[in-house]
């Protein structure tokens, strides 16, 4: 297979461009020098598509609004904010780059705290200023109201942080769950961000 690329912000243009100004409605080229080339690992290609599927995480339509996830002819995903595609892009890569942090600290196959790939609307939440982790099915969605969440690391990763307590513990609720978790989410991300400040 070919490298595979994506335009990503990383992990924010907030912690990027050191300005904490910024506003959803200010022209494109404000965040022109916050945009990053990374790589994609092991996306899916089926019948001449590309598509961001893989074995940590998979991109699928299952919350308002209906918007079927991006697909590519030739695998890379260079696009800007404003663009869902853009959005799928960010989600898929922080997930599956964090998922495979976990792994890489020990955490793989009875130990794993991912046993299948993780399924993610990237453009759900009917379309409100909102992401959540539900329990019951394991997922995860995005909303995009005013700034979209998922162009902010920050947001993508506190929302795995909930999956990562669930799987740890599928009991995960009653007492203080709902405040450590969090907390927990906060810290997830926030450590990531601070190892990405440049």
């Amino acid at each position: 297979f070919p490298v595979t690329i994506v335009q990503v912000f990383d992990p924010n243009p907030t912690v990027t461009l050191g300005r904490t100004d910024l506003q959803d409605g200010m022209p494109g080229e404000v965040f022109t020098q916050a945009y990053r080339i990374e790589e994609l690992k092991d996306i899916s290609f089926t019948n001449g598509v590309y598509a961001l599927k893989g074995p940590k995480v998979t991109l699928i339509d299952f919350e308002s609004p209906a918007v079927a996830p991006s697909t590519s002819a030739d695998g890379n995903w260079i696009f800007e904010r404003k663009n869902v595609a853009f959005n799928d892009a960010m989600t898929y890569l922080q997930l599956d780059r964090n998922i495979r942090y976990i792994e890489s600290l020990g955490f793989t196959n009875s130990r794993a705290v991912f046993t299948k790939s993780l399924e993610v609307d990237a453009n759900g939440v009917s379309g409100q200023d909102n992401s959540h982790y539900i329990p019951f099915s394991r997922r995860l969605a995005f909303g995009h109201g005013c700034v979209d969440d998922n162009e902010d690391t920050d947001v993508i990763l506190h929302e795995l942080g909930h999956a990562i307590q669930h799987h740890i513990n599928p009991n995960w609720s009653g007492g203080d769950t709902g405040a450590m978790g969090e907390g927990f989410g906060d810290y997830w991300a926030a450590s990531y961000s601070v190892t990405t400040e440049g």
